[in-house]
């Protein structure tokens, strides 16, 4: 360049056409590299946006397997792929499968047979907790992996002070803490000094529950499903002993129960005294109605906001109390700030819906009958012919109505499957009423009523053609209806044509 640059610092000396050019050529290799570099960046960029949206729909993939609990995660890796492999995500992953016990007699655990299944055991340094070993491949288990007793219960001395990460126990089918004579086995599982939840199903369980060996302060969440049988015959009732913990869960978030029906006990008892559980959040009760109602009036709540409730009913039991008592006088008492609620009887009243829904004006999910359970699920028995089932006046108890109170103002998700008997008029007025914005401050997200008489209207697939839900699905509403038995008011047999040709009574 002939032109030097100093000349333009600090004067008022303007350049020719020459300087000008002469800069503009100094300035070119630079305007171009720099062009390339935002041309790079927004390449970057663009590809950066790609990446995260790519990794969002990962993670929304991997979102249901991680609200699992450690403890189904690691059933699905020990389960769903065979031994070798589970070692070697366990020895590449798994840091912390230690907070997991998980003792189930039913499930099937290969034992290590090839020279790579033994190389890879003998690489862990601690025992896979989460095995679900049969009786006959315990014993093989014990030389690959140095935590296992030689005894023949290799679970039965595992010291406590060894699992101080230890959080999660379940106990299932055949691995319950008490043998045949009645002896309590696991000590050491049961004692852990960090168990946060603690799942117990088996025989042998109530009569000496209260003598296990567990941290109960420490629990945020218990679940006990007992037998269903009727040889059992219990020293004492169940609740009682389930009353003799319950007072020390003072940290208890979730709590579900199921208790066994009693036999010889047909009076209702009155409660001593009641047991405050300061942090219950969820309590789901299933079984003996007599001892459901105990449990009821027995506890206080203050936080409850989700409560099931699936009270049994047998053929030919004689009702000692009223069917609604227990549930009535418990949502009385708490219904103000309960979001979730389920129940299931055998039949159900218009009276009985609206005392129970005028006392929960908070509520936001409502479930009838036995098809959505709270985990666990309890096992079902035969119950009575219903016959008063939902039916319109019930449907019209949740309905907005202009200038009108109505219930459940703040309901998000209704399902039900106990027997509906519900007109399509009446479905149609609570649907476009629960998205009138004039009616409601926000729509319904889900409507699921899957016990509707075989002529109903609407019944999937049918239904996703019917234009009357057109706006109801374009408002954003879950809709499933299906139709699940027949239902005649009469008791004579009708006359028509049956599902395999024409019949007559």
């Amino acid at each position: 360049m002939n032109t030097h640059l100093s000349q333009f610092y600090g004067t008022n000396h303007v350049p020719s056409d020459a300087e000008l050019f002469e800069i503009e050529q100094l300035l070119a290799p630079h305007k171009a590299r720099l062009l390339q570099l935002e041309m790079d960046l927004e390449e970057a960029e663009t590809k950066i946006a790609r990446l995260k949206k790519e990794r969002e729909y990962v993670l929304r993939v991997m979102k249901p397997l991680k609200a699992l609990s450690s403890l189904a995660y690691l059933q699905h890796m020990l389960c769903a792929v065979g031994l070798a492999e589970g070692l070697q995500i366990m020895e590449g992953n798994c840091v912390d499968y230690t907070q997991v016990v998980d003792l189930d007699g039913s499930r099937y655990s290969h034992s290590p047979t090839s020279s790579l299944e033994r190389q890879k055991a003998a690489k862990l340094t601690t025992v896979p907790r989460a095995c679900r070993p049969m009786a006959g491949t315990v014993r093989k288990l014990p030389p690959f992996h140095c935590h296992f007793d030689p005894e023949s219960n290799p679970f039965m001395y595992i010291d406590p002070e060894s699992l101080p990460i230890l959080k999660h126990v379940r106990f299932s089918a055949t691995s319950y803490p008490f043998d045949n004579q009645n002896r309590l086995n696991f000590q050491g599982f049961l004692s852990a000094p960090n168990l946060k939840t603690l799942h117990i199903q088996g025989s042998h369980l109530y009569r000496t529950i209260s003598v296990l060996p567990v941290n109960w302060t420490n629990l945020t969440l218990l679940s006990i499903e007992g037998p269903i049988g009727a040889l059992f015959q219990p020293e004492r009732l169940m609740v009682l002993e389930i009353l003799s913990i319950l007072w020390k869960c003072r940290k208890l978030r979730i709590f579900s129960l199921l208790l066994e029906p009693t036999l010889g006990h047909n009076q209702v008892l009155e409660p001593q005294s009641q047991i405050t559980l300061p942090d219950l959040e969820a309590l789901n009760v299933t079984g003996c109605r007599l001892q459901i109602h105990y449990l009821l009036q027995s506890i206080k709540a203050p936080r409850l906001r989700e409560i099931h409730y699936q009270p049994y009913f047998k053929p030919a039991r004689t009702r000692v109390i009223a069917t609604a008592l227990p549930l009535s006088s418990f949502l009385q008492q708490y219904g103000h700030q309960i979001e979730v609620l389920s129940f299931n009887f055998p039949s159900i009243s218009k009276e009985n819906v609206g005392s129970w829904l005028e006392c929960t004006p908070a509520l936001k999910q409502l479930t009838l009958g036995h098809g959505f359970q709270f985990a666990p699920p309890p096992p079902r028995l035969a119950m009575e012919v219903e016959d008063r089932p939902f039916d319109d006046s019930c449907i019209a108890l949740l309905t907005p109505k202009q200038d009108q109170p109505y219930l459940c103002p703040n309901l998000k998700i209704f399902r039900s499957s106990i027997q509906s008997l519900i007109s399509a008029e009446a479905l149609l007025a609570f649907l476009n009423a629960r998205i009138d914005p004039l009616l409601v401050g926000s729509i319904i997200e889900e409507v699921s009523i899957h016990q509707l008489p075989y002529d109903a209207p609407f019944a999937e697939p049918t239904d996703a053609e019917d234009e009357r839900l057109t706006p109801i699905r374009e408002a954003g509403v879950r809709l499933s209806f299906k139709k699940m038995y027949y239902y005649h008011p009469n008791t004579e047999p009708p006359q028509g044509a049956g599902p395999t040709g024409t019949f007559e009574s």
